[in-house]
């Protein structure tokens, strides 16, 4: 979700909110020698909360079209889930997530009509997450349970050209 505030005719603030979430749920079944099917699963999923606040510069003196230029700092807060279960053994991982993001972008919005208009993002980002190690949950096959700290932590980065995949819509007021 996206607003954005325009403090002049050329400046603008921005504000994206944003929430994902992702799961993976593998299944494997092995077979044994007298026949009977063990089942391992590894499920592993992601759920993340983000904010980032920008600015714009709109420039040219066109009627319906608005080149812009702008940047973005953000940041996102989660948390990872890993969940493994083999027979009557199962360990669970909650790890929280933190990341930032900085963006240089380009951009076009084409008024359509008075307020209304149609546009178009593309840039260069660059970003950081880090997982930490969490806290491990275990059931063993006679159901005792033990609590650990987790056994791994990551840090993930990523820079690259971006591009808004689909044509924003936008009312202007």
């Amino acid at each position: 979700m996206k607003g954005r505030l325009f403090l002049s005719d050329r400046f603008a603030v921005k504000l994206n909110l944003g929430f994902s979430t992702n799961s993976t749920n593998d299944k494997t079944y092995i077979t044994n020698s007298d026949n009977s099917v063990t089942t391992t699963e590894d499920i592993s999923g992601r759920t993340s909360f983000s904010i980032m606040p920008g600015i714009e510069y709109h420039f040219g003196d066109y009627k319906r079209i608005s080149p812009y230029v702008g940047a973005a700092i953000g940041f996102n807060a989660g948390n990872r889930v890993e969940k493994d279960i083999t027979g009557n053994v199962s360990s669970k991982t909650v790890s929280p997530t933190f990341g930032f993001a900085v963006q240089a972008a380009a951009g076009v919005d084409v008024y359509i009509c008075k307020g209304l208009y149609a546009g178009l993002e593309m840039g260069l980002g660059y970003g950081l997450d880090k997982t930490g190690r969490g806290k491990t949950s275990s059931v063993d096959n006679t159901g005792a349970t033990t609590e650990s700290q987790g056994n791994s932590d990551s840090i993930t980065s990523s820079f690259g050209f971006f591009a808004t995949p689909s044509i924003r819509v936008g009312w202007f007021f």
